[in-house]
């Protein structure tokens, strides 16, 4: 059996292209594989979901779709919440067999031992963000999310998703590569053997050796710009791109 790893599409709503790219995605997954498969999404999958929101679930709605007929199938999807997108009990409600993940996640496939991240707290200098993120993750968001207009919170959400991700970085520039290379040699050294974040929009795998260990760091990429996703499939760990 094989997992594909996506993440950071960031999908604004039912006008985005990059919604409908990953909706014929997944329905091209639907159709062309014969046995039931295992899906991790990675964060920010959407641009904003927070709560019980009715403007996300009809926005999202094509992709929600597509994710219920997967499960239907029987693929097992599995969702790490990130940094636009958590309290997604909502969106379990919608799916069967759709695990959430509000912390990281760890897995065995094939014997092998996965740690899966977000990533966005692994950046203590970011001090931005990681304030933005501890005044959005708590209950209170969650209240007023919850029983504000659903309008009014779609418009605010919006704002503020656009002040976490301002900068943009060349590959050989990305701060935080170094910072997650770092943290991937530290669980290797605890025992894992693949580590995959996202939330840098840069897409790799990279053998590393730490203390006599050896593991890989890899990173799905962005949907919202390359398309790109990881599949592991007999004990292999490989980098594609949707292109169709």
């Amino acid at each position: 059996m094989s997992s594909l790893f996506i993440a950071d599409a960031h999908l604004t709503g039912r006008q985005d292209p990059n919604q409908s790219k990953l909706v014929e995605f997944l329905q091209a997954l639907s159709r062309g594989t014969p046995e039931p498969e295992s899906i991790f999404i990675l964060g920010d999958l959407f641009e904003f979901w927070i709560g019980e929101n009715l403007v996300a679930l009809y926005e999202y709605g094509p992709v929600i779709e597509a994710f219920r007929k997967l499960s239907t199938r029987g693929w097992r999807i599995n969702y790490i919440e990130g940094n636009h997108d958590f309290f997604l009990d909502s969106l379990r409600t919608q799916v069967a067999n759709l695990r959430i993940y509000p912390n990281p996640a760890e897995i065995h496939l094939d014997e092998k031992k996965f740690f899966l991240a977000h990533g966005d707290t692994l950046t203590p200098s970011d001090l931005g963000c990681r304030l933005l993120r501890f005044i959005l993750h708590n209950r209170l968001i969650l209240f007023l999310a919850n029983n504000l207009p659903p309008g009014l919170v779609w418009k605010i959400a919006f704002r503020l998703a656009g002040l976490s991700r301002q900068h943009h970085y060349l590959p050989e520039e990305n701060p935080l590569r170094p910072v997650f290379i770092d943290f991937a040699r530290g669980k290797i050294r605890e025992g894992f053997d693949f580590i995959i974040l996202a939330h840098s929009h840069q897409a790799e795998i990279l053998a590393l050796t730490d203390k006599n260990r050896s593991g890989f760091y890899a990173n799905p990429g962005d949907w919202m710009g390359s398309r790109s996703y990881l599949r592991w499939a007999s004990g292999q760990l490989e980098l594609r791109s949707f292109q169709k």
